[in-house]
């Protein structure tokens, strides 16, 4: 499947890829799709509007993003993270990877198909777009 308007994909991945903490790498086969190659990198601050913050003792981190898309229809193909310390220690990582594509209409979608429930003891972080980069962490005795 095609989308509909490849030159708007094209300029909307070149504008990303020019952002100041993003670059545009060279292009890479990943699983037999030739991709574009975004990296970002995000950095959680260790102070907020000039003040230190009330931060959880495992930040500052930084955290890197790889997106692979396909050079040809923009498609997500691969999705890497990875979290370090300020101090380089690595926290984690996480790799995302598309193995099927396909496009419904929302009615065909089987019911419940984005529903996600927590593991037992996940502290799942809240971030909102006005407050950002500032997150809340939510404990599991907090959810709702």
């Amino acid at each position: 499947m095609q989308p509909q308007n490849l030159a708007a994909l094209r300029r909307l991945m070149m504008t990303a890829a020019s952002q100041e903490s993003t670059r545009l790498l060279s292009q890479q086969t990943v699983d037999g799709h030739r991709v574009d190659v975004v990296l970002g990198t995000h950095r959680q601050p260790d102070n907020v509007n000039g003040s230190k913050a009330n931060l959880p003792p495992d930040l500052p981190w930084t955290a890197t993003f790889t997106l692979c898309t396909d050079a040809f229809t923009y498609v997500l193909q691969r999705l890497d993270e990875q979290q370090r310390k300020a101090q380089g220690a690595m926290i984690g990582t996480s790799t995302l990877r598309v193995l099927t594509y396909e496009v419904m209409p929302e009615a065909q979608a089987p019911a419940g198909i984005f529903a996600y429930t927590h593991p037992l003891g996940a502290q799942v972080q809240r971030c909102n777009a006005a407050t950002a980069p500032v997150c809340t962490t939510v404990h599991p005795s907090q959810r709702k």
